[in-house]
């Protein structure tokens, strides 16, 4: 055989190794399990509407809720950063519509709260948990490394263990009977990429939007004052978060 023809067969078993070999995943009936983490950033969060209501039968009630939402008209609040530790499973349909379901580790969400004697960190904090489903379509083909991606989906977030920082005067004023946080359902908007390294392991990077709100309840026990019977108030707002999540993980299709 001659050296010309032997190079043509080793370039022909040559491309068939690197086909054979080629990355393929996220193809139709594929499921990846993927561990990783998220960075979870709100933007512009904020507390609005704030407002008491409680008795006010008698001239000492009747100051003491005055009194109550002249105060809270001046606070504001934000909630700051915090990380996850997250698992997602994605399931292909065909070779470029998917699902994916995340679930993540309750996150410890810390409120900054503000007034006009200053700012208080750690004032509040929660535990929120915020599972997700996403569909999602995917570009390029399945034998591609590289997968972007862009989805949209659901998400309920729900809170956990709120508590009120009572070493905060203006803040145990307000809560020293208990805080609470509303759960919520809200939308997901997603984005991102997948590298597959191999035919089982890939790496996802992405980042989703969820704009997220819930309602703040605090509520604070007044004692009585002299012959006038004190009350439980309960001040109720709306606090907003709409975070930004971004996310990397790496996965395994089975």
């Amino acid at each position: 055989m001659s050296l010309k023809k032997n190079l043509a067969l080793a370039a022909v078993s040559l491309a068939a190794a690197s086909v054979s070999s080629a990355a393929f995943a996220q193809k139709a009936g594929d499921v990846t399990i993927y561990v990783g983490g998220a960075y979870i950033m709100p933007s512009g969060s904020n507390v609005s509407g704030l407002s008491t209501d409680g008795p006010a039968t008698n001239p000492y009630q009747a100051s003491v809720l005055s009194q109550y939402n002249s105060q809270v008209s001046k606070v504001g609040a934000s909630v700051d950063n915090s990380a996850a530790f997250i698992v997602s499973a994605f399931y292909m349909f065909t070779d470029h519509i998917g699902a994916e379901l995340t679930l993540g580790a309750p996150v410890l969400m810390k409120v900054t709260t503000t007034d006009p004697a200053g700012s208080y960190t750690n004032a509040a904090n929660a535990r929120a948990a915020f599972p997700s489903l996403v569909a999602k379509w995917v570009f390029n083909d399945p034998g591609d490394a590289w997968r972007p991606y862009l989805g949209v989906g659901v998400n309920y977030t729900y809170f956990n263990d709120v508590t009120a920082n009572l070493d905060y005067p203006n803040v145990r004023s307000l809560a020293n009977a208990g805080a609470a946080l509303s759960s919520s359902w809200n939308p997901v908007l997603n984005g991102g990429v997948i590298y597959n390294f191999n035919d089982n392991w890939s790496l996802n990077a992405g980042v989703s939007w969820v704009p997220l709100t819930s309602t703040a309840t605090f509520s604070s026990s007044v004692p009585s004052f002299g012959p006038f019977p004190g009350g439980t108030y309960t001040t109720t707002g709306k606090l907003t978060i709409n975070p930004f999540d971004v996310t990397l993980k790496i996965g395994y299709r089975f």
